[in-house]
């Protein structure tokens, strides 16, 4: 206070370029940097935000900005005041950010990254970290796009100053691809996650965690492009590996198990995804208590697998306690809440309690668009879930007119050939059908076969699964002999890639047989029922 007041008096008296004025103003500077950095080590960084701003407004106008002449001491006290306040930004960013506030964490996030730029230039180490972060605010906030294209610009930066094998490029090329998987470019992500594994094969050799990592990521996009049988075969081995190296309870073990538990579900092997699943939550509920995070999400797993078991009651009271956790350490409008809240709505769905499921979805979809708006992926999400409870509740028009909004806002977001779009899609032909609109509907899934056949290749499942649909709307129009035709196919498909033994093949069966009997080939039809 007493070298503002020493400043404002020289300033008057001898005007704002007097050496005596400039030497109290240094003083204002100086004590303004040293009662921020104190808030900073407080971690009271609100407060660390307004003395570093002033000081660096204050800097500013009495020395100039960077590129004019001024002393070494100015020139330090400016650069000292600038560096901490986008420190101060990053670090109130990343508080946000921990506790699920995203959109308040990318604000300050984009502050940091603005002030470093000015302050330190485009390409040193604190601007590209500040760059990171708030590529990581725009992944969570579902600016998928915006966070590939700062990545990208990253990744170019740091290749001009570090070796292809360096970490931090390693790290940003992985994050790169996973922008891409978010984006439905599956084909893209696999390709770089490869290029890494190959990387850290080379330099650091088939057992290092960060190579068994690399392999991890190239297990979970098979997943994603449903190459169920060669993504289960590498995360076999992850899990093994992380067993060997990282021992049981390490966080990457645990996590390769769940993506195998996931694998295994996909396959129909729902005791052995169950089995996996349990051990999992258990590990979890040792390591990092029953209030983690990373807790609640294997509790819904669990919860998933008691489901694909047709154990509805089970899954219902899991759901019921992982959204009980998730509002006591997250409160009701943080994502991972409403997720569980939506998990739970399914399960009042499996139950058959409609109105339940709906009441849920309604207040979970007006949460999102709240918390969120209304183009974030989890709000559409929230839409074409509401569209499904809406059908069985047989209020098929108000599911048509909400599932038509959710896939043009798709669309518009993600691009057509997404994955989520493609899901959205799915469900839009179902309400089609729903409402009589029976040629709309064979229209809609024929644009959505030749797609994921173009994203996805034929044999994947939920190519098949599209095949499978179409083969229902087809009889829905009368056309058996085209029915039979392509349900054959399904059925050959789904044995090859899933095995007799999947429910998913197991229910083709049923339903080709029933088909044989329309065309009248009941010899074949009694053939595959005794089958």
């Amino acid at each position: 206070v007493e070298f503002q007041q020493a400043w404002a008096i020289s300033k008057n008296q001898l005007g704002e370029n007097d050496p005596k004025t400039k030497e109290n103003a240094a003083w204002v500077v100086a004590t303004l940097n040293i009662k921020g950095e104190a808030s900073y080590k407080a971690k009271d960084y609100t407060n660390a935000i307004v003395d570093f701003q002033n000081a660096w407004d204050l800097s500013k106008k009495q020395f100039g900005e960077m590129n004019s002449p001024k002393t070494t001491y100015q020139t330090s006290l400016i650069t000292r005041a600038g560096t901490w306040l986008a420190s101060s930004y990053r670090a109130k960013g990343q508080e946000l950010y921990n506790k699920g506030n995203y959109q308040e964490a990318s604000i300050d996030f984009q502050k940091a990254l603005e002030i470093a730029k000015i302050q330190l230039g485009d390409e040193d180490p604190k601007t590209l970290l500040n760059a990171a972060w708030l590529a990581s605010a725009y992944h969570e906030i579902g600016q998928y796009r915006d966070a590939l294209n700062l990545n990208q610009s990253i990744l170019e930066t740091r290749s001009r100053q570090l070796p292809d094998s360096h970490d931090d490029i390693l790290l940003t090329k992985s994050r790169i691809a996973s922008n891409y998987g978010l984006l439905g470019n599956y084909q893209e992500a696999l390709k770089i996650n490869e290029e890494i594994y190959l990387t850290r094969k080379k330099t650091l050799g088939d057992k290092d965690p960060k190579t068994i990592q690399a392999l991890h990521n190239i297990g979970t996009n098979y997943l994603r492009l449903g190459k169920l049988k060669e993504g289960l075969e590498i995360e076999i081995k992850v899990t093994e590996l992380n067993k060997e190296i990282l021992g049981i309870k390490n966080k990457s073990t645990i996590n390769s198990m769940a993506v195998l538990a996931t694998l295994n579900d996909k396959l129909g092997n729902y005791e052995k995804s169950v089995k996996l699943r349990e051990e999992v939550l258990s590990l979890r509920q040792e390591i990092f208590g029953e209030s983690n995070p990373a807790t609640h999400t294997a509790m819904g797993d669990l919860a998933q697998s008691y489901t694909s078991l047709g154990r509805y009651a089970d899954a219902l009271l899991l759901n019921e306690k992982t959204l009980k956790l998730r509002l006591e350490t997250l409160g009701p409008s943080h994502l991972y809440t409403l997720t569980s809240k939506g998990n739970l709505a399914i399960s009042y769905t499996n139950l058959g309690r409609y109105n339940e499921s709906a009441n849920l979805s309604e207040q979970i979809l007006s949460q999102s668009i709240d918390s969120f708006g209304v183009t974030h992926p989890f709000t559409l999400n929230a839409m074409s879930n509401l569209a499904a409870v809406y059908q069985h509740q047989n209020r098929n028009k108000e599911s048509l007119e909400l599932i038509k909004k959710a896939y043009e806002l798709r669309v518009e977001t993600l691009g057509a050939k997404h994955n989520q779009t493609l899901e959205t899609m799915a469900i839009l032909a179902t309400a089609y059908n729903r409402n009589g609109a029976n040629e709309k509907a064979l229209e809609t899934q024929n644009d959505l076969l030749k797609l994921r056949i173009e994203v996805l290749g034929e044999k994947n499942p939920l190519t098949i699964q599209t095949m499978s649909g179409i083969a229902n709307t087809l009889g829905l129009l009368g056309r058996t002999n085209e029915q039979l035709e392509l349900r054959k196919k399904v059925y050959a498909i789904r044995r090859e890639v899933l095995g007799d033994t999947h429910p998913n093949t197991l229910q083709i069966i049923d339903q080709l047989s029933r088909t044989y009997q329309k065309a009248n080939d009941i010899p074949m039809a009694a053939s595959l029922s005794s089958a």
